[in-house]
């Protein structure tokens, strides 16, 4: 059966994407980020993981019964792979879990910071305004918070690459906060 292709987020980077994966031996679906080029693994899907635990289950009955019976059964290398898998799985998971309450805090963090940023900016003069901008686009990248849309413009523009798509984002980042700032000051005034 041919697989798909999925609409998968890159974890280092965060540029979306879509690719058909790659299936690795026991399940887990492997993709390449075209942007970074990380080797991306994704948790088992769900007929796999449940597979792989009704056989955890049979086999340990086995291994019980064999026991209480006096025979001496050693595990086998299907065994191990069940519990390699079950174990890697479960550790992508959390990953996957921790990336993502990280990149809540982040975006918290981002939005206090740009509120921080953003407010009385009637009063200062532009100068300024422009370097609490730069700061801000400067934070997103770090944080892997790139507004898409941007981002994307910025890599297509740069031909790829990722220092020049950097320096043309936060150029493009700081007039899309500019004209934001400006229409809110408009609408104060109305």
């Amino acid at each position: 059966m041919a697989l798909s292709s999925i609409n998968a987020p890159c974890f280092k980077c965060n540029y979306n994407f879509s690719e058909v994966p790659k299936r690795t031996f026991l399940g887990f679906n492997k993709i390449t980020c075209p942007l970074c080029k990380e080797n991306l693994t994704y948790p088992l899907i769900g007929g796999y993981r449940m597979a792989y635990w009704v056989m955890l289950v049979l086999i340990s009955v086995y291994f019980i019964i064999s026991l209480s019976e006096g025979n001496i059964v050693f595990p086998g290398g299907m065994l191990i792979a069940i519990l390699f898998a079950v174990v890697k799985d479960r550790m992508i998971i959390n990953s996957n879990q921790k990336d993502f309450n990280k990149s809540k805090s982040n975006n918290h963090k981002l939005s206090i910071n740009y509120e921080e940023n953003s407010s009385n900016n009637k009063s200062e003069n532009p100068e300024e305004v422009d370097d609490k901008f730069y700061e801000i686009a400067w934070i997103e990248i770090e944080n892997n918070k790139v507004k898409k849309s941007l981002w994307s413009k910025s890599f297509s523009e740069c031909n790829g690459n990722i220092q020049k798509t950097k320096a043309r984002y936060i150029n493009l980042r700081v007039i899309d906060l500019n004209n934001s700032e400006e229409r809110k000051a408009k609408e104060t005034e109305c």
